[in-house]
């Protein structure tokens, strides 16, 4: 993971980068490539990697998860790490409870322990991205599509100040 250099590993591999061995390809990998210094960056040449949606389905029925595709793969954006939540947690138990009754989703991460429910938030912040996509007729963006009938209501019922208003709220 090239973002966890240390700045002196990231000068001395920048030395090694700008004059390398003859025959020698680089793959450097991050998932987080705002954390590599610009100097390094600027040299590098930036291809993503993905699983396809077939190869994120075969892994979920090896692992014993059975969901709707398009959910997941839009959900996870094809990364195996993020991935793994779904079949090693109740994370789609706590996703479905959430968004049913979100009034008390709202409660329960705006409370004293929000540090400590950081999936929670993120599930609920995908909820209210949904709300906005859906009122700005971009449907096809939604990410949580299975429950597209009750971003429907929300998107409906709520101004788009109000669900950046709650956005902000989980955020702070």
């Amino acid at each position: 993971n090239l973002d966890l250099l240390t700045p002196q590993a990231a000068d001395a591999f920048l030395r090694t980068l700008e004059e390398p061995p003859e025959r020698v390809v680089f793959f450097l990998i991050t998932q987080k490539p705002y954390n590599i210094t610009p100097t390094i960056r600027s040299r590098t040449q930036r291809i993503w990697f993905s699983l396809k949606q077939s190869e994120i389905m075969e892994f979920l029925k090896f692992k014993g998860v059975n969901q709707e595709e398009e959910f997941i793969y839009k959900f996870f954006l094809g990364s195996l790490k993020s991935l793994t939540k779904l079949s090693d947690s109740q994370f789609l138990i706590k996703r479905k409870e959430l968004f049913v009754d979100l009034p008390a989703a709202f409660n329960i991460i705006s409370g004293e322990n929000r540090s400590e429910l950081k999936e929670e938030a993120f599930l609920v912040l995908s909820f209210l991205k949904d709300c906005l996509i859906y009122q700005a007729g971009l449907n096809e963006y939604i990410v949580n599509s299975d429950f597209e009938q009750l971003i429907s209501i929300c998107a409906n019922k709520y101004s788009s100040n109000d669900l950046l208003n709650a956005a902000n709220n989980i955020l702070s």
